[in-house]
């Protein structure tokens, strides 16, 4: 069936489509052998042994306070595990990762009583989402929405600059690299806010989400991410 055919014959097309993505998936997994995102095992993405290491680290509800946040909580310390399924997960295409790493957020938000009714993922720029494929926020999103029965509203938030990327940068860079990159969209009056992302750094881009929220009259900005440094985590722990 020629395009022009399929145009013509748009079911057809549909039906087409998962047999593609499906052969598609497995050239790719023909030339680039998938490997364990933790230990490297060939031949599979997620082994049993990594994913008891990934369960077996403690979720913790770590605070962290962030300029324009309420608070910002964290789940662990970035190391280990963690910190390699959180790499994989945003940088590596693991996203079958989503369901367990939202469900750490789960257990740390039961630690806490955050007074908030809509949830935000942190947005990628349309270019950057595009060479990803995906936004790995978003996905943590959608299972801690479903979970927790609140809407997940990506809408709230744009980035409207393409930045650098942060984890290339020093502390001081990060901060100018982001600033002004995000802006909401509507009239937040009211909202309380919950902001998702994979991991927190310095803060400066959940800082400049909530201030983009705030500026829209936001009453208040929390945030939720699956890990931390790990000094900052010893420190946040005490």
């Amino acid at each position: 069936m020629t395009v022009s055919q399929t145009a013509r014959h748009p079911r057809a097309w549909q039906r087409l489509k998962p047999a593609a993505v499906a052969v598609a998936g497995w050239a790719i997994d023909l030339v680039f052998p998938p490997v364990c995102w933790h230990c490297g095992r060939p031949d599979v993405r997620s082994c049993a042994d990594c994913q008891r290491r990934l369960d077996a680290v403690a979720v913790r509800c770590l605070p962290r306070q962030v300029d324009q946040l309420e608070t910002v909580y964290a789940t662990g310390a970035h190391d280990g595990a963690l910190k390699s399924a959180v790499q994989a997960f945003k940088y590596a295409g693991a996203t079958e990762l989503a369901g367990s790493l939202a469900q750490r957020l789960i257990h740390a938000l039961a630690q806490v009583n955050l007074p908030v009714d809509t949830i935000v993922p942190v947005p990628l720029h349309a270019r950057k989402q595009a060479e990803r494929g995906y936004n790995q926020a978003k996905l943590l999103c959608n299972v801690l929405a479903a979970e927790l029965d609140m809407p997940c509203e990506p809408g709230w938030l744009q980035r409207v600059r393409n930045t650098r990327q942060q984890a290339q940068l020093t502390s001081a860079e990060r901060e100018s690299n982001v600033k002004g990159a995000f802006e909401a969209v509507g009239d937040a009056s009211g909202r309380a806010f919950l902001l998702v992302d994979d991991v927190v750094t310095t803060g400066a881009t959940l800082s400049d989400c909530a201030r983009a929220l705030r500026n829209a009259g936001a009453a208040a900005v929390f945030g939720i991410v699956v890990s931390m440094p790990q000094s900052t985590a010893k420190n946040a722990g005490r």
